[in-house]
């Protein structure tokens, strides 16, 4: 490590997770690569599981191959596998047939989660599973023991997740993941759809006439803010006071602002109220995700950190600012025409990849410099030129 650098190393929950993974996964990998056997492509899919852990992001990433798988195999049943906290998410995608979901909550309890799941996938008698996960070892024994006939997914430099699957494609670290997700999908049939749309969140009248109502008598135009970044990525955040310093500045401007957020934005949310004295527009914690998915597409702007909800607004084709630091937005980035991305690259960017299991240890001398770097003027800047 260069003489001028500091690792910060956090231990949770997720980091645990992941010590599991590499360590006893990677044994398991080995293992059971012994006993596997390369297979055809079953000539008749009836049953097609996909799995797709963390991220309420990610799962927004592989949504355009729900309809994608569902075009090619119209009459097969879809079965998502994800982590509790994307099972709400997951069942407003009409193509998805079934979600089986992990809980990792009590890390205790985790092994016996992950048995469980894959005796419900092991009932399901799947012809093919398809992994979407770029380096978990346990997502790749999860697949290979859940009887399905044929298992794709992504092979990694050094990470034994390969062994376990029938085919697989290498993961490439200068290519965006919707494209590699295409390339893995396309393993089971030859027909490819160029034109990648991530699948729109569907909202009901219900969800129209309550997101009505509350901007019900706004004239200005609406910024939206997202100033948290959930509990798993500290560094990926923009600081609070400089998402106040943009609102300030921008209400100046005769904009409108408005903020929202979960539970685990509930810091960054209070500390933006108690700092952001004018008007502006209240959905913190008050809305569904297809309430949200509505409320984004009343907005003029969003602006967000490498976030879900930047995912979600560029699935509604919201004109968006996304930053980015410890991820690079290109193989990250928000996927849509209207995505605007300012990342700033240095060093040591990106700091969170596949190939270090997107463990975002920041090594810089002063910590979270890549997003410091990103001014509120940077920001103001792009979010007037999208408003000309």
């Amino acid at each position: 490590m260069n003489s001028k650098t500091v690792s910060r190393r956090r231990v949770d929950s997720v980091s645990l997770i992941r010590i599991m993974d590499k360590g006893a996964g990677s044994l398991l990998c080995h293992m059971l690569g012994i006993l596997g056997k390369k297979r055809e492509i079953p000539k008749e899919i009836k049953k097609i599981a996909l799995i797709k852990f963390f991220g309420f992001g990610n799962v927004i990433m592989i949504s355009p191959f729900f309809k994608l798988l569902k075009q090619i195999f119209p009459n097969a049943k879809l079965i998502l596998l994800t982590l509790t906290g994307n099972k709400k998410l997951a069942s407003f995608y009409k193509t998805i047939d079934k979600v089986i979901d992990i809980n990792l909550s009590n890390p205790v309890l985790i092994p016996s989660k992950i048995l469980n799941a894959i005796d419900k996938l092991r009932n399901e008698d799947i012809d093919v599973i398809i992994d979407f996960e770029q380096y978990s070892r346990t997502s790749a024994i999860i697949s290979f023991l859940s009887n399905a006939r044929f298992g794709v997914g992504f092979s990694l430099d050094k990470n034994p997740r390969c062994l376990l699957y029938d085919k697989t494609i290498e993961c490439n670290e200068n290519k965006h993941m919707i494209k590699q997700f295409h390339k893995l999908v396309s393993i089971i049939t030859t027909k490819r759809n160029e034109d990648i749309e991530l699948e729109k969140i569907e909202y009901t009248n219900n969800d129209i006439k309550f997101v009505d109502n509350l901007i019900n008598g706004v004239m200005r135009k609406i910024v939206v803010l997202h100033v948290g970044n959930g509990p798993n990525a500290p560094e990926k955040r923009w600081p609070t006071e400089r998402f106040v310093e943009l609102a300030k500045r921008l209400d100046d401007r005769k904009l409108r602002i408005a903020i929202i957020g979960s539970d685990q934005d509930k810091k960054e949310v209070e500390i933006f109220k108690s700092k952001f004295n004018s008007e502006y527009i209240d959905v913190y914690n008050r809305l569904t995700i297809p309430q949200l998915a509505y409320f984004l597409t009343k907005a003029n702007v969003f602006v967000s950190a490498d976030t879900g909800p930047a995912h979600l607004a560029a699935s509604v084709d919201v004109p968006s600012v996304v930053l980015y630091g410890p991820s690079t937005p290109t193989i990250y980035g928000s996927w849509g025409k209207n995505v605007h991305h300012l990342y700033t690259n240095l060093w040591c960017s990106p700091c969170g990849t596949n190939k270090n299991s997107h463990e975002y240890i920041c090594i810089n001398r002063i910590y979270q410099k890549c997003m410091l770097d990103i001014s509120v003027n940077k920001v103001e800047k792009m979010v007037l030129e999208i408003m000309k």
